[in-house]
């Protein structure tokens, strides 16, 4: 789902709260000490207490179906993995920072980036990070962009900017990258950058939360945000299934897409509805019309977003 800190600017940071990580309750699962991340079949940002500002990061297999408490007290938003690392944005005061997550679940700087105010960190390769960017606090200036991180050479590139909100981006295949729009009038809209730096525009009608776009998927799955709901009601609406390239959508009601399968020939969902715990499924994207194919529940613990470890 949407992150819900990222446009709150701030001129100091104070440090990251570090802690080892905590057994889970209820639904997840205890461990006897901290797990390699790669012995998780994803990474998830969920909550026990269904509490988006209070998330923390958890790992899950699927078969059998369990889940472990990674962090504790993070304020976790967003998460990505690759090759066993994982990196989250996480609350640093009122903003949000990126961080790399070891198994004690303890926030380690990014080397030779530091702390950036930045939010929906995504690995684009194994040594480049993309990331949204909010805040140069050095200079206190306000941008909307999206930058590209050179992990071997430490150097930053500007992917994209806007004097418009941004609120979600994820790389895709060949070098594209969608992006989440919100213009002052308030609509909303996914923008397609190509490898090339052309850009073209697709309207979404509805609060768009996050956006999934695999290397290996030709469609996008967009995240949609329940603007009406309650306190306690379920944070997320729906799916919208964008194909880039014939420009069509297909909305998906009662699920809420978490993380592509390696090859990005599934979705893995959840069933929204219930704000109390996590009903996963499988979504085939090769028949859109078809039955979800169930994995199980997850009771008292209510997942937003996802990453494939692998």
């Amino acid at each position: 789902m949407r992150p819900l800190r990222p446009f709150v600017a701030a001129l100091c940071a104070a440090a990251l709260l570090l802690g080892l990580a905590a057994c889970g309750d209820d639904g997840a699962a205890a461990a006897d000490g901290p797990r390699p991340l790669s012995s998780f079949d994803l990474v998830v940002v969920a909550s026990e207490s269904n509490d988006p500002l209070a998330a923390d990061l958890y790992g899950v297999t699927l078969d059998p179906l369990t889940a472990v408490r990674i962090t504790h007290d993070k304020k976790i938003s967003t998460v990505d993995a690759l090759d066993g690392r994982v990196v989250v944005a996480a609350a640093d005061g009122a903003v949000d920072q990126l961080a790399l997550v070891t198994p004690a679940g303890d926030l380690t700087e990014i080397p030779g980036l530091g702390r950036p105010f930045a939010y929906n960190p995504s690995f684009v390769d194994n040594h480049t990070l993309m990331f949204d960017d909010v805040l140069v606090p050095e200079e206190d200036l306000r941008v909307n962009r999206t930058l590209l991180f050179d992990e071997t050479l430490q150097v930053k590139s500007t992917l994209f900017q806007t004097e418009d909100n941004l609120i979600s981006s994820a790389p895709g295949p060949d070098g594209q990258v969608a992006l989440v729009r919100t213009r002052k009038n308030g609509r909303e809209s996914v923008v397609i950058r190509a490898a090339d730096g052309a850009t073209r525009e697709m309207a979404i009608s509805g609060d768009i939360g996050e956006l999934l776009w695999g290397p290996t998927s030709r469609y996008i799955a967009v995240a949609m945000n329940n603007v009406e709901r309650k306190k306690g009601d379920d944070p997320s609406a729906a799916l919208i299934l964008l194909d880039p390239v014939a420009g069509k959508q297909l909305q998906l009601g009662l699920s809420q897409p978490l993380a592509w399968n390696p090859d990005g020939s599934r979705l893995l969902v959840r069933r929204t509805g219930d704000p109390t715990g996590s009903q996963l499924a499988w979504f085939d994207p090769s028949d859109p019309q078809g039955e979800l194919g169930s994995i199980g529940g997850i009771t008292n613990l209510v997942i937003y977003s996802g990453a494939w470890v692998a």
